[in-house]
């Protein structure tokens, strides 16, 4: 009888074995689906979340966009309006200096004429003496000749 004790309990201990080894594979396979569907749900939450990071960033480049953008175009309403500022007063300016220069342009043709006219009174003066000079020397060399003809009848 201990020989079929012996293999009644060997059988018993076969079959205790598969049942945990049965028990053991239904355990670790719910452990594992327990596991996936852990992970399947943080990866749904983190997919979650990360979606409502990049809505989060995309708005915050899109405020910091349109912000920069009304920045900029500020920055380029304030150039404009000083570059027309600058281009005022060089407008101005020039038109000073032009004006001044053509008062001085003015002030040396009138000092040219005064010049041309002093130049033109000379020369009448000049010519005026030449004659003169000319008739004094015609007087002189008739009265040296007037003399001369006076010494001889003496």
């Amino acid at each position: 009888m201990t020989d079929e004790l012996k293999e009644l309990s060997k059988v018993l201990i076969e079959e205790m074995r598969k049942e945990i080894k049965v028990a053991v594979k239904e355990e670790v396979n719910n452990s594992m689906k327990e596991a996936i569907s852990i992970i399947r749900d943080s990866h749904n939450i983190l997919s979650s979340k990360i979606d409502n990071v990049q809505a989060e960033l995309k708005a915050e480049i899109q405020e910091v966009r349109t912000e920069l953008k009304a920045e900029i175009q500020e920055v380029r309403t304030e150039l404009k309006t000083e570059i027309q500022e600058v281009k005022t007063e060089l407008k101005a300016e020039i038109q000073e200096v032009r004006t001044e220069l053509k008062a001085e342009i003015q002030e040396v043709k009138t000092d040219v004429q005064e010049v041309k006219s002093k130049i033109d009174d000379v020369s009448k003066e000049i010519t005026s003496l030449k004659l003169k000079n000319n008739a004094v020397d015609k007087t002189l060399i008739s009265h040296t000749y007037d003399i001369n003809l006076l010494k001889e009848a003496r």
